[in-house]
């Protein structure tokens, strides 16, 4: 996997607790990668270049279950960014949730 993710400006990771764990965090992105983590596994130890997106019960106000929350949060993710392209720079520079929730939250009023 750390081979896998070389060369891309950002990785998205939306894997549970076990394969997080897997991974061996924290797993260390290049000098100008950013790693962004859909996780409610906020207790692990994650790269100071990485972004974490809680992804737990609180977060269902997304419009889904736990057991799909991330692949929503990503899908409205994506979709906000499709509304502000402009907003790409500014999620990889973000190390806090800020910049991500809010893309999450405007992907959800753009459905």
């Amino acid at each position: 996997m750390r081979k896998a993710v070389i060369g891309y400006d950002a990785v998205m990771f939306l894997l549970g607790k076990n394969y997080l764990i897997s991974t061996h965090p924290p797993l260390a992105p290049e000098l100008k990668q950013r790693f962004i983590f859909f996780t409610s596994e906020v207790g692990l130890a994650f790269h100071s270049n990485s972004t974490i997106l809680p992804a737990g019960p609180k977060e269902t106000r997304f419009g889904a279950a736990v057991m799909t929350l991330k692949g929503k949060m990503f899908e409205l993710l994506a979709l906000g960014l499709c509304g502000a392209p402009d907003r790409w720079d500014e999620l990889l520079s973000d190390k806090t949730e800020c910049t991500g929730l809010a893309l999450i939250s405007e992907g959800q009023k753009n459905l």
